[in-house]
């Protein structure tokens, strides 16, 4: 995960998107102090947010957040998870995909 982070060029400052809240989204969560993660299971979700997580449903609109995060680690390897990250990165930003 460091070396996601390092290779992104990740600005800790900047708000970063997690999508996919198994243990590899959690731990990418729990390193990005301003992270926004995003999930489909609710029970991840709530999970997630017991450790204090900003943990959001993918499902639904997400217009508020779109082009909205300077660099989106994709854990899931689906193409619906990639999907979400070309909506949620800012123009000019990073997608990591780490699955």
């Amino acid at each position: 995960v460091e070396k996601a982070l390092r290779i992104a060029g990740t600005d800790l400052a900047e708000p970063n998107a997690v999508i996919g809240l198994g243990f590899m989204g959690l731990v990418h969560s729990l390193l990005l102090p301003n992270a926004v993660a995003f999930e489909v299971n609710e029970a991840r979700i709530e999970h997630a947010r017991s450790l204090g997580i900003d943990a959001r449903s993918s499902v639904g609109n997400l217009d508020a957040v779109k082009d909205s995060f300077e660099s989106v680690f994709v854990c899931p390897g689906s193409q619906k998870a990639f999907d979400l990250a070309l909506s949620l990165v800012r123009p000019g930003g990073t997608i990591v995909m780490f699955a």
